[in-house]
């Protein structure tokens, strides 16, 4: 597969990273969490349960996009309509697991080595995630050392009304006072690269042993990119 390779983005001051996959180290883990509180959530008549191969590979299908959204697009696909209470329990079973498990993950130290070079050169820094705001904001308050976090401009999770994209997007200009071009995104999975397009952001993708097809905007590190 092709790479850039040291791509200079010095006309960038404002850094938006994705924190699952990106930052964290944590996709493995939340693939099993989540296919595991699938199953506690749902009770399905006999003959009728789905295999569990068939939910972890739609979750990894469709991640980067809301949970609630997630759970949906499965239950749709296995014929079974929405329902909200379903969704609550299967929501805070989920949070619960995530908040334990999760702190077992360890962050990139290429990510971590990135933004503390950003930070020296008075760069601004979001993050922004589809995980719920609940659990990001206690995993980033655990798992990135204060000397980073202190200086992270915020940190969005995503919501019904505030989601990854888009509603992230314009309040990062609205409080920076920032173009679109000076901003560019990090992320790891294909579907930043489709919200990042549709918005009209630079994108850049971090591989991280799970892409597949072949793009111009992937790197292997965070090592082979120059902000200056």
């Amino acid at each position: 597969m092709e790479r850039l390779l040291m791509l200079n983005i010095s006309n960038k001051n404002v850094f938006v990273f994705d924190w699952d996959g990106t930052i964290f180290n944590s996709m493995e883990i939340k693939r099993m969490t989540f296919t595991d509180s699938f199953f506690e959530s749902i009770s399905f008549e006999k003959g009728t349960i789905p295999d569990r191969n068939y939910v972890y590979d739609m979750y990894v299908k469709l991640s980067g996009v809301a949970r609630k959204e997630i759970f949906s697009s499965i239950l749709k696909s296995l014929g079974i309509p929405f329902n909200i209470e379903i969704y609550d329990k299967f929501n805070v079973n989920l949070t619960t697991e995530n908040k334990k498990k999760l702190l077992t993950c360890s962050v990139f130290e290429d990510a971590i080595l990135f933004m503390k070079k950003i930070l020296s050169k008075n760069g601004t820094i979001y993050l922004s995630s589809s995980v719920p705001m609940l659990e990001l904001s206690y995993l980033t308050h655990n798992k990135i050392n204060s000397e980073i976090f202190n200086n992270i401009q915020a940190i969005y999770g995503s919501s019904d009304t505030f989601k990854k994209g888009a509603e992230h997007f314009d309040s990062i200009i609205d409080e920076t006072k920032c173009r679109k071009q000076d901003i560019i995104f990090f992320g790891d999975d294909y579907m930043d690269l489709v919200l990042c397009n549709k918005y009209g952001i630079d994108c850049i993708l971090i591989d991280r042993n799970h892409l597949m097809k072949q793009e111009i905007n992937i790197v292997n590190s965070f090592r082979e990119i120059k902000i200056d």
